[in-house]
């Protein structure tokens, strides 16, 4: 079970590593379109007319990856101080339960966000000519990613629970020799 929940640790850990470059890439992809049409709008005189739906585009897809990012260091907005009064076992209990009910909502965001997807196929963006099936692919893909970290939270407090001990020191000596930032 331990060597199972190391090797989701693993997976969960490269997926975020991916993810961060995925993010930086949009963001600076965001920053080069945004750039480019101030300077072709005050300079040249002549704006860019896909820049702004292009922007748009990027922008769906930099706030569900990055909220993956946001939830495998568990800094979404929540309720620690009324957690942190618990029992230390009451505590995990808790957080576990709190992640069951986030997996079961990122469950139907992301079935919902397929279906929107593929209802967005018939669509297409008045500048760019792609498909909205391309917009709205980033709401399914990100609650994906927001579902593997979330689960990872909720092994790492199902192991706290029973061992109590957190295998992320363990995990991180044994097969990366990186740090784990939270």
């Amino acid at each position: 079970m331990i060597r199972l929940v190391k090797m989701y640790y693993k997976f969960a850990w490269l997926l975020d590593i991916g993810t961060k470059y995925f993010c930086v890439g949009l963001t600076l992809t965001m920053f080069v379109n945004v750039m480019a049409q101030v300077f072709c709008n005050y300079v040249l005189r002549s704006g860019l007319s896909w820049s702004e739906e292009f922007s748009r585009l990027l922008l769906v897809w930099m706030t569900f990856s990055g909220a993956a990012l946001v939830s495998r260091r568990a800094l979404h907005i929540g309720l620690t101080a009324v957690i942190n009064l618990a029992h230390y076992r009451l505590r995990h209990i808790l957080k576990l339960a709190g992640f069951i009910i986030v997996m079961f909502f990122l469950y139907g965001l992301t079935i919902w966000g397929w279906k929107l997807s593929v209802f967005g196929k018939a669509q297409t963006s008045t500048y760019l000519t792609i498909s909205y099936f391309w917009f709205y692919l980033g709401i399914p893909l990100g609650s994906f990613l927001i579902f593997i970290q979330t689960l990872y939270l909720a092994l790492r407090e199902i192991m706290a629970f029973y061992y109590q001990e957190d295998l992320d020191k363990e995990f991180q000596e044994e097969t990366l020799a990186v740090p784990v930032d939270y």
